[in-house]
């Protein structure tokens, strides 16, 4: 029996990629499908994309394009080595890039994705900590210019009395530019699924009150304009394990 784990769409928004994984968590099989103009789904078809024995996979995004799916993968019990592989679909063929583990920092979630530019030449993904941490994977928008993550401030410790907002920054430099949405949350923060190429518009979901949502356990799914959050109607509290649009 297999179920879904997290899900990442190509620009067109017509194009999708599902990762599934068989109870046990292994073996990972990736499958494609399409959304007709009616936006009903195609049939799935598996992909060319293979996860080794002995390693998870730690986040994936489908190129914009669609020809290109990008892998975080982490080896061993203790996650010691790092890497990402890009498969191009049409071939079967990979490039792997492997680095070590910075200690006992988290890369990515379980159920995270990472993001390309535009023109399929640069993908983001978390990696260490500053005086904001992201408590959730970074989102690089189409442009390459600005990486944001939903985050916490690293100056509260309290686990459940703490700032959370959704930090952005400068992705050629790394300086913080502007923290959006700062609120009380409890230790899980806020996460960002999507951005607009300005960053004046994310999608992202909060775990506090905040702004014209009172309370938010579970995570409440809105949208932040500026450092205004407006709840979306009819989404679902619990579950979400993956978000594309």
């Amino acid at each position: 029996m297999r179920w879904s784990r997290a899900v990442s769409a190509a620009s067109g928004d017509r194009t999708f990629i599902v990762e599934t994984v068989k109870l046990g968590n292994a073996p990972y099989a990736f499958y494609l499908f399409h959304l007709s103009p009616s936006g009903l789904p195609g049939a799935l078809s598996r992909v060319p994309v293979s996860v080794p024995g002995g390693e998870t996979t730690e986040g994936f995004a489908l190129s914009p394009d669609a020809d290109k799916l990008a892998v975080a993968l982490v080896s061993g019990g203790s996650g010691q080595e790092f890497g990402i592989a890009v498969h191009t679909l049409a071939t079967g063929a990979v490039r792997i890039w492997t680095a070590d583990s910075p200690g006992a920092v988290t890369i990515l979630e379980a159920e995270s994705t990472m993001s390309w530019t535009q023109d399929e030449r640069t993908l983001s993904f978390p990696w260490g900590a500053g005086r904001w941490v992201c408590s959730g994977t970074p989102v690089l928008t189409p442009d390459g210019k600005t990486l944001a993550c939903g985050a916490v401030s690293s100056a509260h410790s309290v686990a459940n009395d703490q700032v959370a907002g959704i930090a952005e920054y400068d992705a050629a430099h790394g300086m913080l530019e502007r923290v959006l949405g700062r609120h009380q949350s409890s230790s899980a923060g806020a996460l960002l699924w999507w951005e607009n190429t300005s960053g004046s518009v994310l999608i992202g979901s909060i775990r506090g009150p905040f702004d014209s949502c009172p309370t938010a356990l579970p995570p409440t799914i809105g949208v932040f304009t500026g450092n205004r959050f407006v709840a979306l109607p009819g989404m679902p509290e619990r579950f979400i394990g993956s978000f594309a649009w």
